[in-house]
């Protein structure tokens, strides 16, 4: 009778133990994915980055792709050559026709390297389209003795338009 109790003492433990796992199992990607949410860009990352940003937006908004390339980080200009990526955007404002109105819809930080990313709703003569910028440092992702080091300059990491989904 003392055997036939503690086996189901221990047959009761161990499914208590293994219901407890998965209950706590259920809730690590809700706290994982909460974590994602919370993060945050370095405020002096935010505040060098206006001047950069808005340098970039008057040449986008005066046709000077010329100008953009020039201005992007070095891992931007060697994705492709300068004709290439000018070309390309002559093109995308040939389609579209001339810039009516601009307005920003979103910035966020990509969590993988904390680049600043902008995305703007261009409303062009032809159609609307989703502009979207990334921005980040000269040497982010070099780890310095106290962690990222934050003297390089903010650079365009990336440009791209998208059709504006919300109008289809």
């Amino acid at each position: 009778m003392r055997n036939v109790f503690v086996r189901l003492l221990v047959v009761s433990a161990l499914a208590a133990a293994a219901c407890a796992g998965c209950s706590r199992k259920e809730q690590r990607p809700a706290q994982a994915s909460q974590q994602k949410k919370d993060v945050i860009a370095d405020p002096r990352d935010e505040i060098d980055v206006v001047p950069v940003r808005d340098r970039v937006l008057e040449h986008y908004k005066a046709g000077n792709f010329e100008a953009i390339y020039q201005e992007a980080s070095k891992g931007f200009r060697q994705v492709g050559q300068k004709e290439q990526f000018v070309a390309l955007w002559k093109n995308q404002l040939e389609q579209t026709g001339a810039i009516k109105d601009f307005k920003e819809t979103g910035h966020g930080i990509r969590p993988a390297d904390k680049f600043l990313i902008f995305t703007y709703h261009v409303q062009y003569e032809k159609m609307p389209k989703e502009l979207r910028m990334i921005f980040g440092r000269s040497d982010a992702g070099k780890m310095q003795p106290f962690g990222r080091s934050n003297d390089g300059k903010m650079e365009l990491t990336g440009i791209h338009q998208t059709d504006n989904n919300k109008n289809k």
